[in-house]
């Protein structure tokens, strides 16, 4: 039920998109899809997901998987000139700190998403709306952040951005 309330959501958010994209700019090169990398990609995060989304018999074969498919894409990642996620983006000094916090931040994430409702029910006894409740202000944060990232992507230069949102990244693992 969630999917599907989300549906017209994105929909109706897709539509007022498409309306806003600029038109082609004069003398612009033409934008290359890196389908393979698509999905080399999307395969990665969906084997990672079942991966790491529940302990069980598969958990240990996909996680392995998703290794090498993500050892496949960085291969093909250094072979094609416009990558879905190119190499630089990923271990570039500008973005090593942010990329570091970000996995920091990502595992702590999914690790309270996973455990706090765990032993808030089964260790604690409390009830399931209030295990659930204990999870509401990740998804509360996660949603603000990207609304403020995206408001200040027009009036703050991507360093000053990058280094602004890994110090709060940061101060949120911390606390």
């Amino acid at each position: 039920s969630v999917v599907l309330g989300n549906l017209p959501l994105g929909l109706g958010a897709a539509g007022f998109g498409w309306r806003a994209f600029p038109e082609r700019v004069e003398g612009a090169r033409a934008l290359h899809l890196d389908a393979r990398g698509g999905v080399l990609l999307s395969a990665f995060v969906v084997v990672g997901l079942v991966g790491v989304g529940s302990i069980g018999p598969w958990s240990l074969p996909a996680i392995a998987v998703g290794g090498v498919l993500a050892w496949a894409y960085w291969r093909h990642a250094g072979r094609v000139e416009d990558p879905v996620l190119a190499r630089r983006h990923v271990t570039g000094a500008a973005y090593r700190r942010f990329n570091l916090a970000a996995v920091g931040a990502l595992a702590a994430g999914l690790g309270a998403d996973s455990y706090l409702p765990l032993y808030l029910r089964g260790a604690r006894g409390t009830s399931e709306s209030f295990a659930a409740f204990s999870v509401l202000w990740l998804s509360i944060g996660w949603t603000s952040g990207s609304f403020a990232t995206s408001w200040l992507r027009d009036r703050i230069g991507g360093r000053r951005r990058v280094a602004g949102g890994g110090a709060v990244l940061l101060g949120g693992l911390v606390g």
